[in-house]
């Protein structure tokens, strides 16, 4: 069961990082000034995504502790998380302690709760914004003669199959 799980997680981290290795080598390969307008505004709305996201799940937290700590009665020793602990939870360090150690699990857990959708997010923003560029390459082929438009068509489609192995990347 350890290897199995180790190969698996090896494989994920590679195709994380062949993921990011596309993303880094279309930035660094931008043609025209309109694709990177396309990319750069892809971007923006993904920044958007992401601040959106994460102070969301922060507020949906700190929210959740604030009106925990205030409608709770005085003599209730009720944790925010309750569970079997191996030590009193009933007692005044304890409880306390439990609790600051529940608050900050909560935030810690949003962050990589909004951290994993968002950078999903990105990478299907991503994919959008490289089919959006291809689409506009399309638009503009009847304005190139007979031999670049040959090249210019061999471009497109290598570019149409390097983002179907981006999208459908198969070791993911």
């Amino acid at each position: 069961m350890g290897t199995t799980y180790s190969i698996r997680h090896f494989l994920c981290l590679q195709a994380l990082k062949s993921l990011l290795k596309c993303i880094a080598k279309d930035w660094a390969t931008v043609e025209t000034k309109s694709e990177r307008e396309t990319m750069v505004n892809i971007a923006r709305i993904t920044r958007k995504i992401m601040l959106g996201c994460s102070m969301m799940c922060q507020l949906v937290v700190t929210l959740y502790v604030i009106l925990r700590l205030l409608f709770m009665e005085y003599d209730d020793n009720k944790l925010f998380v309750r569970g079997y602990y191996p030590y009193d939870t009933t007692v005044s360090p304890n409880y306390e302690l439990t609790l600051i150690g529940q608050a900050i699990a909560g935030t810690y857990s949003s962050i990589i709760y909004s951290s994993v959708d968002t950078f999903i997010a990105m990478l299907i923003l991503h994919a959008c914004g490289q089919i959006s560029n291809l689409k506009n390459d399309l638009r503009e082929i009847h304005s190139y003669d007979k031999v670049d438009l040959r090249t210019k068509l061999k471009k497109i489609v290598e570019k149409h199959n390097y983002i179907n192995r981006f999208v459908l990347n198969e070791n993911y």
